[in-house]
């Protein structure tokens, strides 16, 4: 990677995490202008791994729980529910229901990597899932 790889001393997060760390320690939230162009420079694989993470697009809310972001899980979960009644209640044919399935996965899987460098990282415990992801207040 293209950034400096400081040792993370954290006996929380694994080996595999280090680099993803580092890239948010060096860059901050991946939808802050430096980290967006920092993940440009970047191979395929290192963005996908960044930006993307599997486990969380299969098992969802089990994944939040099991790394302890039970409150976001929690909210996703809740959204996820809305936007189910909200399908139901439009009557949206079943042959949709793949589709739908992968873009709930895709949101759980967007969020799971920088939630968990805040819960990590700054002991961050709030409700707000999207909480770094969307543009910055500058």
């Amino acid at each position: 990677m293209t950034f400096s790889e400081q040792p993370i001393r954290d006996q929380a997060v694994p080996p595999s995490w280090h680099s993803r760390f580092a890239f948010y320690d060096a860059y901050g939230p991946p939808a802050d202008p430096p980290a967006r162009e920092a993940m440009k420079r970047l191979s395929f694989g290192q963005r996908a791994r960044l930006a993307f993470n599997p486990l969380a697009f299969f098992f969802g809310p089990i994944y939040f729980a099991v790394k302890g972001m039970w409150r976001k899980g929690l909210m996703l979960f809740a959204l996820t529910l809305v936007f189910n009644f909200v399908l139901l209640t439009l009557n949206v044919p079943s042959s949709f229901d793949l589709a739908i399935a992968c873009g709930v996965g895709a949101l759980y899987a967007t969020t799971a990597n920088y939630a968990w460098y805040l819960h990590v990282r700054n002991d961050n415990r709030p409700w707000n899932v999207f909480e770094g992801m969307g543009r910055s207040k500058s």
